[in-house]
């Protein structure tokens, strides 16, 4: 996505820069607090199903606990290379997976790899930006 840039510092700022704009437009969906599914849908679900939302939902505390790192004046604290640096209040593990497999999505989305992959008859049906 970015071949400019020149250390594993720049691409955690853009990386965390796209994963909060996806978030805050809606780009990427994300699903209903667990409190918020009725009770007796839930009960119906798989015990799978139902860690997978509990650990979407941790994902996304987690998300609201990073925060770029400010100085005691209040300025952004940089790298070397100019990256900005980020901290966390707690644990950012799922966070992270979740932010690198939508890049790797998007890396995905742009190599062109699905559209030589998909059958000939769904091609008509699934255009993204070219014919």
């Amino acid at each position: 996505l970015w071949p400019e840039l020149s250390g594993d510092d720049l691409l955690n700022d853009h990386a965390y820069s796209e994963m909060k704009s996806a978030l805050d437009t809606g780009a990427i969906g994300w699903p209903p607090r667990v409190e918020e599914v009725p009770r007796a849908e839930l009960a119906e679900w798989l015990p799978e199903r139902v860690k997978v939302l509990r650990t979407l939902n941790e994902a996304m505390e987690q998300y609201k606990q990073i925060s770029v790192a400010v100085k005691e004046d209040g300025t952004y604290h940089f790298t070397k290379r100019g990256a900005r640096q980020f901290t966390a209040a707690g644990k950012k593990d799922l966070m992270s997976a979740g932010m690198y497999a939508y890049l790797a999505f998007r890396m995905w989305l742009r190599s062109d790899d699905w559209r030589s992959r998909m059958k000939p008859q769904n091609r008509k049906m699934f255009k993204m930006g070219r014919r």
